[in-house]
C-alpha cells in the first residue's frame, strides 16, 4: 500500500505491546517472538481493515481484542488469559483461525519449529 507498516517484529522479552490504531492503519502481520510475562492489547478500528496474522512466542501469557481479531492468530502455551469484547461482531469472532503452540520440549516442536516458524516469518503467511 505504501501508506504504513506492513510488519512489526519484536524479539524475545517483551513486556507489553498497546495497538489503538482508531481508524490510521494498522500492520498487516505481527510477530513477537517471546515474552517476559507479555501482554498484548489491541483496540481500535483500523482504516485498513483487521490485521491478516499475529504470532506470539513463549513467555506472553496476557491478550485482549477490542473491535477486531486477526485472521489468524497463533499463539503460545503460556496463555492465561485471552478477552475479548462483548460487543464484537459474531462475524469477526468467527472469521479466524486460532493456533495454540505446544510447550517446547514435546514430541514434534522441533519439526514444527522447523518447518513452519521461518516460513511464517519469512512470508507473514499462515502455518
Amino acid at each position: 500500500m505504501g501508506n504504513g507498516l506492513d510488519t512489526i517484529e519484536l524479539g524475545s522479552q517483551v513486556t507489553e505491546l498497546w495497538m489503538t490504531p482508531r481508524q490510521t492503519t494498522t500492520p498487516r502481520h505481527i510477530i513477537v517472538h517471546g515474552g517476559n510475562d507479555g501482554e498484548f492489547y489491541y483496540e481500535g478500528k483500523a482504516s485498513n481493515g483487521r490485521p491478516d496474522s499475529a504470532y506470539f512466542g513463549e513467555g506472553m501469557t496476557r491478550f485482549t481484542f477490542w473491535f477486531d481479531t486477526p485472521r489468524v492468530l497463533v499463539l503460545p502455551s503460556t496463555v492465561e488469559e485471552i478477552k475479548l469484547a462483548a460487543d464484537m461482531d459474531d462475524d469477526l469472532k468467527g472469521e479466524h483461525r486460532s493456533l495454540r503452540r505446544r510447550p517446547q520440549g514435546l514430541e514434534g516442536m522441533d519439526a514444527y519449529r522447523d518447518g513452519h516458524e521461518e516460513r511464517w516469518l519469512q512470508h507473514g503467511g499462515p502455518l
